[in-house]
């Protein structure tokens, strides 16, 4: 339901004349920069974990979950042990990214 009224009130409606309502009760809040911070509920992503080593993993795979009150954080579920968590900028994970065949010659 959060997650569903965050999208909600951060789109732009007809009704307001194109703003959204954000927009109207907070009229100094950039909403296009909020706007690029969505991620799709269930969005397969990476994100960084913070471990001491150098030859450690630096990130795991998650999925999203909805956001959090904070600006920019996300609540995420990591696929290994399938524990809630939150996470800072997560990366998305390029499904289809097209591969090019490497020539070794």
């Amino acid at each position: 339901m959060n997650y569903s009224t965050f999208i909600k009130n951060r789109l732009p409606s007809l009704v307001l004349n194109r703003k959204s309502p954000i927009e109207i009760a907070i009229p100094e809040r950039n909403i296009l920069k909020e706007r690029s911070w969505f991620r799709p509920f269930g969005q397969p992503v990476f994100i960084h974990i913070y471990q001491d080593g150098k030859l450690v993993d630096r990130a795991t795979k998650a999925r999203v979950l909805g956001f959090t009150p904070t600006f920019g954080v996300y609540k995420v579920i990591l696929v290994s042990s399938c524990r809630v968590t939150t996470a800072k900028n997560p990366v998305p994970i390029r499904m289809n990214t097209p591969t090019l065949p490497i020539n070794i010659e």
